[in-house]
Order: C-alpha cells, then structure tokens, then sequence
C-alpha cells in the first residue's frame, strides 16, 4: 500500500509501523517528484493517433510508493462519475482558493493534509484513466480527462513548493507527530444527513419567504451565517495585539479558526439546543467545506 494510501487510511497507528527514518520518507517523495517532468512532457505530447506508445511509461510514471492504485480501486463506471462530477474549471479554482481559506498559522498543517488528500486522488485517477486508454476506446475524451488531472496535480505541487517549511510538515504528518482530527463511526453517520441539510441551506439562505427550511438544523446553520459578519469584528478586536485586521479573506480566516467552533457552540445555544460535541464536530466540518467553497 503507498505512503498516502497508508497515511489517510490511519494516520497514527499506520505512521508507527512504517518505522522508516525521515531520510526514507523524504526519498518517497522526492522519488514521486522527479517523475512529474518526464510526465509533462509525455502527456503535452500524447494523442489519439499515439497514445497506445505512452500508455507503458506512463503507467510506470503512476507506478509509486507515495500512491497505491491498488487500494483505491475505482470501477469502470465509477471512474465516468468520478470525471463527470465536477467541472475541471471548478476542482482547479477550489484547489486555488486553498491557500486563501487554510493559510493561517493556525491551520497549516490541514492545508498541506488537504493538499497530499488531493494529490492521491488526482494520482489514482490519472492511473485509472490511463488504464482505460488501453482499451482504446474514447480516447480523446480520455485524453482530454487526463490532461485536466495533471494540471490540477501541478497547481497542488505550486502550492506545496511555495511552502518553504513542506518537507517537516510532510514528515511531521506521515511520522503521526501531527494528527488532524478524524471522525469516527457515529460522526461519519452524521455527516451525509447534516452535508444535505447545510448544502440545501446555503444554496436557499438569501430565498426570503416559505421557500426557506425549517427545522433546527437549518436554524443553526443560518444563524451562523448570518452572525459571521458581527463575530468577524469581535475575532478582530480579540486579536489586535496580534496585528489582525479587515482584509478580503477575514470571513475565511475567522470560519477556519479554532475560535469558529465556540460561535458555532454558542448559536445553538442561543436557540435553545445543546448538541453533543460529535454534532458540533461535523457541523463545523461541513459548514467550513462549504463556506471555503462558496464564490
């Protein structure tokens, strides 16, 4: 299993069992890293009338020990839902905005998480798609798919090369010296109902009249909504001897502070509720998701 198979799958358990000093771990990276120029040149020049030449190496290329196809596998027609969930244009901007939404001291070492969560999936979907070239069937299509994957990958590795500091918070990330917070079985149950109710709640938010939800799951989430304004100036006046202050993405930085859970916490409160802190957990993982992503 590759290294960030192994990674997302356990961090902490996974990590100390690898048993592998720092300089083997860097190895798997830099080892991934010198293949993404002979890839570049190989997919700015594959083809209809060519592709079957490149099909080997590039499988070769894909072939590593930072990732693993083998345990993620993805059927045929989950990889067509997989290429046609999401516009490439939407995945490329939601990447971009990852630097503005996750810079903060606070929360770098979620944003390079983020980052090597993104890279595998890229990763294992280029495997895929490149295994499906073989068949010879829709290939520009494939091609066109495969093309779209790798400049998101180059977009994740500009992020991850301007980080100066990458390499020890890679290590302290796959070492388990850094863990990001999981959920666990009753928090992934919640999670599915509570992602409906929230995305239906942003996208009817401004919608005035009986079009608005009730319940109190939409109440919470637009109490929270709306108060992010007013709290963004607390958090600043909080924060002063800090040198923070307004700036275009402060409504992201406040949303992606830890501060965040404790208004999220107090707007339930106010109305009436008391949620477990399992609730609160994946509320606020669902609300950031969806705020980050927001134009």
């Amino acid at each position: 299993m590759g290294l960030l198979n192994r990674f997302f799958k356990s961090q902490k358990s996974d990590a100390e069992n690898l048993e592998l000093k720092d300089e083997e771990f860097l190895k798997i990276w830099q080892d991934y890293h010198k293949t993404v120029d002979e890839k570049r040149e190989l997919i700015n020049a594959i083809s209809v009338d060519n592709c079957q030449n490149f099909v080997p190496r590039l499988k070769a290329l894909l072939t590593l020990e930072l990732s693993d196809i083998e345990s993620e596998k993805i059927t045929e027609k989950g990889l067509i839902v997989v290429l046609n969930s999401i516009e490439h244009d939407k995945r490329m901007q939601r990447v971009k905005r990852l630097y503005d939404r996750l810079c903060y001291a606070e929360n770098r070492y979620k944003y390079i998480y983020v980052l090597l969560e993104k890279l595998l999936y890229t990763l294992t979907v280029q495997m895929h798609i490149v295994e499906k070239l073989e068949s010879g069937k829709e290939i520009a299509v494939l091609i066109s798919h495969l093309k779209s994957e790798f400049a998101i990958e180059q977009e994740i590795l500009k992020q991850i090369e301007a980080r100066e500091t990458f390499h020890e918070m890679f290590l302290a990330l796959v070492k388990g010296e850094q863990i990001i917070g999981r959920m666990d079985v009753k928090e992934k149950q919640l999670l599915k109902r509570m992602k409906l109710i929230l995305t239906e709640s942003f996208e009817i938010k401004s919608r005035p009249g009986p079009g608005r939800k009730k319940g109190i799951t939409y109440e919470w989430a637009n109490k929270v909504y709306a108060g992010i304004e007013d709290e963004v100036r607390n958090y600043i006046a909080r924060h002063e001897q800090d040198e923070v202050a307004f700036h275009d993405l402060i409504d992201f930085e406040f949303v992606n502070h830890p501060e965040f859970v404790d208004f999220v916490r107090k707007c339930a409160l106010e109305l009436g509720d008391n949620p477990s802190e399992q609730m609160i957990n994946v509320f606020v993982h669902v609300f950031r998701e969806l705020y980050n992503n927001k134009n």
